[in-house]
Order: C-alpha cells, then structure tokens, then sequence
C-alpha cells in the first residue's frame, strides 16, 4: 500500500501530539512540518526526528496532504 506524504503546520502543544500521532500511523509518512517560532522548530524536530521547513511553500510542495493544527 502507498503512503500518503503528509505535512503539518503548527508545532504548539496540540501541532506536537498531531506530528506524533501521524508517525505511529503507518498509512502517513510524516514530510515534515513548518512552525513561524524557529527555536521551537528545531526543538520539535530534534525531539521527533523530523524534518522542519523554514519556509510553508517548501512544505506545502513536498506533501500531498497537509495538517493545519
């Protein structure tokens, strides 16, 4: 079955539980997400191990689906 490249914007507390839970659900695989506050980013993506994007377009091209939390 094909994965569906799924991207998020928002990495607050709840864009957190969303990137989390999309990485346990093997039907996603998680492109990365993009959050405007960039010291949180990268604290986000070292924690989870995903890629984050400094700019949305660069997200938005790369996913096929996109999670607005």
């Amino acid at each position: 079955m094909r994965k569906i490249k799924i991207g998020v914007i928002g990495a607050g507390a709840y864009g957190v539980r969303h990137i989390s839970t999309l990485l346990s659900i093997s039907e996603f695989e998680v492109a990365g997400f993009y959050d405007t506050d960039e010291k949180r980013a990268k604290e986000v993506a070292n924690s989870l191990q995903v890629k984050w994007f400094s700019h949305m377009e660069g997200l938005i091209e790369d996913s096929e689906a996109i999670d607005i939390v």
